[in-house]
């Protein structure tokens, strides 16, 4: 098992999947592989927060965020260079990657968001079912095949990620009565806490663990999903109890509500992340991941809070 994930086997089958490597097939894939990047999910997610189903959106957003920190725990540790790193010259990097190798986050984002996705929209449009499953399974195939035709990722890396992804998304749907359940049951000021220690503990534990092992933290991806799970998790509690804010009835305001709820998300972002570049790009390693951190709990908490909070005192809302 260790050959096809980091070995020379592995490699082989990059090699035969790259001989088909061509103008149209690396453009194919590079949108492919955008399609399961970060941006992507909380897009998609966005429009179902603002437009059809806030619990739902916050459901899968939780959910992809536990299973990218068990990736990014998971790469710290091993530590894996990626096959075009280590076979350079032997696999051609069509596209690049700072992490570590070791699972794929783009096939455990995939399996673990696609499910629950499909999951939501079959108990929408329920005669629409097999054709959900398969643009499910295909969503899964597509993007984490993307990742080995690259060059960015051994077959085994992507193998084992679905396995991962699968793993958390079937068993947040078998058990998600029981879990949110048990998280109703908590007090305010009990989930606020843990709302913000949970993402602290993951992101400095993550780097000093790394350190211990004498891996180079700079790279770990932990930051953007501890910042998005901190404000992700302050954002949906203190909306909750603070603003409850509704989804519009009717689709011109939803649709509103939706342009002025992102404009809010990427123009903040955007400020933060060029204040960012231009005066702290040349720090410390850490600080710098620090300052990530932060920049993407900005962004989930201008998603969850700050523009709820906006479109209720416009009036943008459920009457």
């Amino acid at each position: 098992m260790s050959d096809v994930i980091f070995g020379q086997l592995g490699v082989d089958i990059i090699v035969v999947i790259q001989t088909f490597l061509s103008p149209t097939f690396d453009l194919f894939f590079k949108i492919i592989t955008a399609l399961g990047t970060d941006v992507s999910y909380i897009m998609i997610i966005a429009l179902i927060y603002y437009l059809f189903d806030k619990r739902a959106a916050i459901k899968m957003a939780f959910v992809l965020i536990f299973s990218a920190i068990l990736v990014e725990t998971i790469k710290g540790i091993t530590a894996i260079e990626r096959p075009y790193q280590k076979y350079s010259g032997v696999v051609t990097p069509i596209s690049t990657a700072s992490s570590y190798s070791f699972p794929s986050g783009h096939a455990t984002s995939a399996a673990t968001f696609w499910p629950i996705l499909g999951d939501w929209l079959s108990k929408r449009v329920p005669e629409r079912k097999s054709l959900i499953v398969a643009v499910v399974i295909t969503a899964i195939g597509l993007v984490s095949f993307s990742r080995v035709y690259l060059g960015v990722h051994y077959p085994g890396d992507v193998i084992v990620g679905i396995i991962l992804g699968l793993m958390v998304s079937l068993t947040f749907l078998k058990y998600e009565t029981v879990i949110m359940e048990k998280i109703n049951l908590l007090p305010f000021s009990y989930k606020l806490i843990l709302a913000v220690v949970l993402p602290f503990g993951a992101f400095y534990l993550h780097i000093v663990l790394m350190i211990i092992l004498g891996h180079d933290f700079s790279v770990s991806n932990l930051s953007t999903v501890g910042g998005l799970f901190l404000g992700l998790g302050c954002g949906v509690l203190l909306e909750d109890k603070y603003v409850s804010w509704q989804i519009p009835q009717t689709p011109r305001d939803k649709v509103i509500g939706l342009i002025i709820g992102l404009i809010a998300v990427i123009v903040l972002f955007a400020v933060v992340t060029l204040v960012d570049k231009v005066f702290f790009s040349s720090l410390d390693p850490l600080i710098s991941l620090t300052i990530r951190f932060f920049r993407y709990a900005i962004l989930s908490f201008t998603l969850t809070f700050i523009s709820p909070f906006m479109l209720k005192r416009l009036d943008i809302c459920a009457k």
